[in-house]
């Protein structure tokens, strides 16, 4: 995650491109309400602060649901 990532920061092309592969790859539709909730999920499970994940460094993204 970049340095900026937050719940007010874009995603880089690289993270939109990760999340909804992980949409679709559990069923999911890739579109803007569902990308909002899977970002705010991401960094939620993720504890991420500046850009670094403060838990589950070590978790695929797919477990943040």
């Amino acid at each position: 995650m970049s340095p900026d990532t937050g719940f007010f920061a874009p995603l880089s092309s690289d993270q939109e491109d990760a999340l909804a592969a992980s949409l679709r790859s559990a069923g999911y539709d890739d579109g803007a309400f569902n990308m909002a909730i899977a970002t705010g999920e991401v960094l939620s499970y993720c504890n991420i602060v500046s850009g670094v994940a403060n838990a589950n460094q070590d978790q695929l993204i797919s477990n943040a649901h």
